[in-house]
């Protein structure tokens, strides 16, 4: 979440299958403390992307995974 959607280096495959449960426990709590808000507000930890052309894209993503069977957690 380092770049905030700034730049594509977000990898999309990252675990291999006998360590997922334990990576998405750690990864969910990661999530969790992630704060978005205004990025000028020095209690945000995760500003907006870069676009809402971005935005639009990513939610698109999301939806054909998920109509491809994936999971939302």
């Amino acid at each position: 979440m380092n770049n905030t959607g700034q730049c594509c280096v977000a990898a999309k495959r990252i675990v291999v299958e006998a360590l997922a449960d334990p990576f998405l426990d750690k990864f969910q709590t990661a999530l969790a403390a992630l704060r978005p808000g205004d990025p000028m507000d020095e209690a945000t930890t995760l500003g907006p992307l870069s676009t809402e052309a971005a935005l639009v894209q990513l939610l698109g993503q999301v939806e054909g995974a998920v109509a491809k069977g994936a999971t939302l957690i």
